[in-house]
């Protein structure tokens, strides 16, 4: 059955048009990607989906993609199924999103294709996927890089509590222009670990900011410098150090999201003034940390 319900959404400068039989995907998508996303009646499609649940024939694959699908020869691109029996392919900027599960997963596989599907789209403009969260104070950005449970959430959250923008919380798109390292936000949940307790929790952004945007930066902004924070025990002291620009510069690609495509000449180049900096604190210590971490640039800026 071929699904019926359109939404179209503008998604990072990107517009997606979306087929389903589920009326509540859209309010779902708004949500879940918000701010990045608002719903968008213009004209130009950048890529469609079609969120089936169960099967489409061979005939509406046909229609779908716009010509006999064995000639093209689908091999999916994007795929990430959640449990068996689902299938996202991803070809000729079309995606058709098969699977016999429940909705909720059906909302999930959709809001996964889609944030899969801009992470391409921003590699092939020059983005490179950190696995980093980040702020920005004065319109300069701090990159927080590390893997999880170093604290990257944890701090970036205090630093908006202290008057910092908030632009990402685990994954964050660089991109290297002129020189200068430029960041941007990119639709995720926050996911942080409470201290004493070894799972994360998740909490939407729409959710966390109260639909307000008056604490976040959503345009791309310029990189003053890299954070490598790493969680401390209560009993160890809060410190600060720059780090010189090789070992910097192996912790930092450590945490850069590889595309398959991506050789190693095509990595970003952190020898244009970049400093970066280890940070060791406690869980409990985040805000004390973030305080550290302003007056160690602010003395190193003036």
């Amino acid at each position: 059955m071929r699904p019926s319900h359109e939404t179209v959404l503008t998604l990072c400068d990107k517009r997606i048009q979306i087929y389903s039989e589920d009326v509540a995907l859209e309010n779902y998508l708004l949500e879940c990607l918000w701010p990045y996303v608002e719903l968008d009646h213009g004209i130009g499609i950048d890529f469609t989906l079609y969120a089936v649940n169960g099967s489409l024939s061979p005939q509406d694959l046909d229609y779908f993609y716009g010509q006999n699908t064995d000639e093209l020869g689908i091999n999916p691109v994007i795929t990430n199924p959640v449990t068996r029996g689902q299938m996202i392919s991803y070809r000729f900027r079309k995606i058709a999103i098969l699977f016999n599960t429940s909705r909720g997963k059906l909302h999930e596989d959709v809001t996964r294709a889609i944030k899969q599907l801009l992470s391409l789209e921003f590699q092939k403009n020059g983005y490179f996927l950190f696995n980093a969260a980040a702020v920005a104070l004065d319109n300069r950005a701090f990159l927080i890089v590390g893997p999880s449970g170093a604290g990257k959430t944890t701090l970036a959250l205090a630093g908006v509590a202290q008057g910092a923008s908030y632009i990402a919380n685990d994954v964050a798109l660089v991109k290297v222009r002129d020189g200068k390292w430029w960041v941007r936000g990119y639709p995720d949940v926050i996911s942080s670990v409470q201290p004493g307790k070894s799972i994360k929790h998740q909490i939407l952004l729409i959710d966390y900011f109260q639909r307000c945007t008056q604490k976040m930066s959503v345009e791309p902004v310029l990189v003053q410098d890299i954070v490598v924070p790493q969680i401390a025990s209560g009993r160890d002291v809060l410190y600060c150090q720059e780090l010189s620009l090789q070992e910097g510069q192996a912790r930092v690609m450590e945490r850069l999201h590889r595309d398959r495509r991506m050789s190693t000449r095509d990595e970003p180049d952190l020898s244009h003034g970049l400093r970066i900096h280890s940070l060791k604190f406690p869980y409990s210590e985040a805000a004390s940390a973030f305080h550290l971490l302003q007056n160690c640039f602010a003395k190193e800026y003036t």
